[in-house]
């Protein structure tokens, strides 16, 4: 996976400098202007979320066009038809279909402005790996607690786990970042609140579980990096030890 996304990186870079290529080429004097003073400055720089964003943009416009997709993407608290594929399949697609315009614009520019530095931070592989343990769990929460007749959409989710993510960026094993703290009592505080008292058609469950994958993954995961920062240090004293010994 990390190969993949590292090629689809590569591959979207040279697509787009391919792209300013031709407009300096074709475009004249205007062309070459734009070309090498706007478009050449624009990166690709967190390939995992822009293509996320990309994807719940083009699934919203389709839903328009084709309203009863919502229904099929989104995950039903019943889950009755055992049969049909696309039961199991919306346990992970309904955090790309959103209900309307504004629950995508307001998840999307979330995501804009805490993604990128999550994505840098932690890596394009573990924010795929993150996106996709978001949607199976919160998916598998509203199975349990939803509510009777809805179905679940939208990356609310996600936006939590990248949010909690986002406090826990400079975070090491065995810290607990104040700002982390303030984010977890407000964000998640306010959420339980909701969950049980607020009586709205909201899924706080879904970002109750964002939240709490994004807190785990981003320990996990500097857990993992101290040790083999420390695997790291302990190899190239070994081998320095070693070939001291074979001096001697």
């Amino acid at each position: 996976m990390a190969t993949g996304i590292e090629e689809w990186k590569e591959k979207s870079s040279d697509a787009w400098i391919d792209f300013c290529d031709k407009v300096e080429s074709k475009g004249g004097p205007v062309g070459e202007f734009v070309s090498r003073n706007i478009l050449k400055r624009i990166v690709v720089n967190a390939p995992v979320l822009l293509g996320f964003v990309l994807i719940c943009t083009l699934v919203h416009v389709c839903s328009v066009i084709y309203p009863g997709l919502r229904p099929i993407l989104g995950v039903d608290e019943r889950f009755t038809e055992y049969w049909n594929p696309f039961s199991y399949l919306s346990l992970f697609t309904h955090v790309v279909a959103h209900e309307n315009w504004p629950h995508l614009q307001g998840n999307m520019v979330h995501l804009l402005l805490v993604g990128p530095s999550v994505e840098a931070s932690f890596g394009s592989k573990n924010l795929f790996y993150i996106i996709v343990l978001v949607a199976f769990s919160s998916a598998l929460v509203h199975l349990f607690v939803g509510k009777a007749h809805t179905y679940q959409l939208g990356a609310s989710g996600v936006v939590f786990a990248c949010i909690l993510l986002s406090s826990l960026v400079t975070a090491s094993t065995g810290t607990l970042p104040l700002s982390f703290l303030i984010v977890a009592t407000w964000w998640l505080g306010d959420e339980f609140w909701k969950f049980f008292f607020s009586g709205d058609a909201v899924s706080h469950h879904a970002h109750l579980s964002g939240g709490i994958v994004g807190t785990i993954a981003g320990y996990y995961i500097h857990k993992k990096r101290a040790e083999q920062a420390a695997k790291g240090v302990a190899s190239k004293w070994l081998s320095g030890f070693r070939a001291a010994k074979k001096k001697e």
